[in-house]
């Protein structure tokens, strides 16, 4: 595979077959400013968090669901791991780490739970398909590339944004942990570094590159009340 292969002790152990533990984390917290408390908005009789969860718990090539939200203090933290455990899958409480430093977040989550392939779903993508997230780790670890990502994919001939996952190991993620100290937005949205520095893996790194998608994913109010509505009717 072309491409920079800095910290990739688990992608040379996937590339020579050997298996691997995979984790599927889904990031949630109540302190979205755009649509506060989005994670418990109902849809379908349940909260977006809980259908998440069910719609992930679908997938095949996981060997483990884990909820990780902050440690904020507040009815959120015990209300997060109330849902998890009613929903059957584990949970990491993000103490002492900024509710805004996902990549921490999702470190501390993955070595808690000893994942070698971490498998990032956010917790506003409520039309996540749990085929996309089997095609997702599927193709990860057949390369395997450095990172890949089907949370924007083609569905006939329409691209869909929010469906899939993105799949990246853990020594991928301590690396991305150690060259985004100190950059805020690298460290709030872990894709982006990769989606920026492409050029700089070749053929490791798999975006969707097609243009303009269709959004499933909820960011603010309009977001949810499309949302809403396509699961009133699908149920």
């Amino acid at each position: 595979m072309a491409g920079n292969r800095v910290g990739s002790d688990q992608e040379a152990r996937i590339a020579d077959g050997e298996r691997m533990k995979v984790v599927a984390i889904i990031q949630v917290r109540a302190g979205s400013t755009r649509l506060p408390n989005k994670a418990f908005l109902p849809l379908a009789g349940k909260s977006m968090t809980q259908n998440i969860l069910e719609r992930v718990k679908r997938a095949s090539k996981i060997n483990e669901v884990v909820l990780a939200f902050p440690h904020t203090g507040t009815d959120a933290d015990t209300t997060f791991a109330d849902l998890a455990v009613r929903c059957g899958v584990d949970y990491y409480r993000g103490t002492g780490i900024d509710e805004n430093d996902l990549v921490g977040r999702y470190l501390a989550a993955a070595k808690c739970f000893n994942a070698d392939v971490v498998v990032r779903i956010p917790g506003d993508n409520p039309c996540v398909e749990y085929n996309a997230v089997d095609a997702a780790i599927d193709e990860y670890l057949r390369v395997p590339y450095s990172f890949y990502s089907n949370t924007t994919a083609q569905v006939g001939s329409v691209a869909v944004d929010g469906i899939g996952a993105e799949v990246f190991s853990l020594s991928r993620l301590k690396w991305l942990d150690r060259i985004t100290e100190g950059c805020a937005l690298h460290r709030e949205h872990p894709h982006r570094y990769f989606e920026e520095c492409q050029h700089e893996y070749g053929n490791g790194i798999r975006f969707w590159n097609g243009g303009e998608a269709v959004r499933l994913d909820v960011n603010a109010q309009e977001d949810y009340d499309c949302i809403a509505e396509i699961y009133s009717h699908f149920n």
